[in-house]
C-alpha cells in the first residue's frame, strides 16, 4: 500500500502489479491494519525501553561517580592510616605532640568514616531502589514486546495469505494493471 492507502503495488511471479480499485485497497488496508497496530505498539514499547535505557544509563554514571566517591574516601583513609603508623614508629608513647596528631587524625577517620555510610546509604537507597524499578519496568516491556512478537508471527501467514488471494483475484478480474 501507497502511503496514503490508494494504490497497492505487488510484484507476482516476477511481474509487477499495482491495483487502484478501491474495494481492493480497502479490503488490504483491513487485512493489513492489525499488522500495522502490532508494529505501532512494539514501536512505542521500543522507545519506552529506550528511555528506561537512557535512564538506566544515568543512574550507572551515578554509581560510576559513587564509586569514585568511595575509591577516593578509603584511599584517604590509608593515607591517614599509613600516617598513624609512621607516628607511631619509634616515637615515644608519652609525646603529647604526636598524641595530638594522632587524635586528629582518628578524628579525621572517623569523619570520613561517617561520609563514606552516608554515600553507601544514599547510592544504595534510592539508586538502587530505582535501578531495581527500572531493571523490572524493562523485563516487563520485554515480556509484552516478546507477546507482541509472537502475535505478529501467528498473524502474518493469514494476512500473507490473504494478501495473495487478493492479488490473484485482482489479476484474474484484470483490476491489477
Amino acid at each position: 500500500l501507497d502511503r496514503r492507502g490508494s494504490f497497492l503495488w505487488v510484484s507476482q511471479d516476477g511481474d509487477a502489479w499495482v491495483i487502484r480499485d478501491r474495494a481492493l485497497v480497502q479490503r488490504a488496508r483491513r487485512e493489513v491494519e492489525p499488522m500495522q497496530l502490532l508494529g505501532a505498539e512494539m514501536g512505542r514499547l521500543g522507545a519506552e525501553m529506550g528511555r528506561l535505557g537512557a535512564e538506566m544509563g544515568r543512574l550507572g554514571a551515578q554509581q560510576g561517580r559513587y564509586g569514585a566517591e568511595m575509591g577516593r574516601l578509603g584511599g584517604r583513609q590509608g593515607v591517614l592510616a599509613a600516617r598513624v603508623a609512621l607516628l607511631s614508629l619509634g616515637a615515644d608513647d608519652d609525646d603529647p605532640a604526636i598524641e595530638r596528631e594522632v587524635a586528629a587524625i582518628e578524628r579525621e577517620m572517623a569523619a570520613i568514616e561517617r561520609e563514606l555510610e552516608a554515600a553507601s546509604d544514599r547510592h544504595e537507597g534510592l539508586e538502587g531502589r530505582r535501578m531495581e524499578d527500572l531493571g523490572e519496568r524493562m523485563g516487563e516491556l520485554g515480556d509484552r514486546m516478546g507477546e507482541l512478537g509472537d502475535q505478529m508471527e501467528r498473524l502474518a501467514p493469514r494476512v500473507k495469505r490473504e494478501l495473495q488471494t487478493l492479488v490473484k483475484e485482482a489479476i484474474a478480474t484484470r483490476r491489477a494493471e
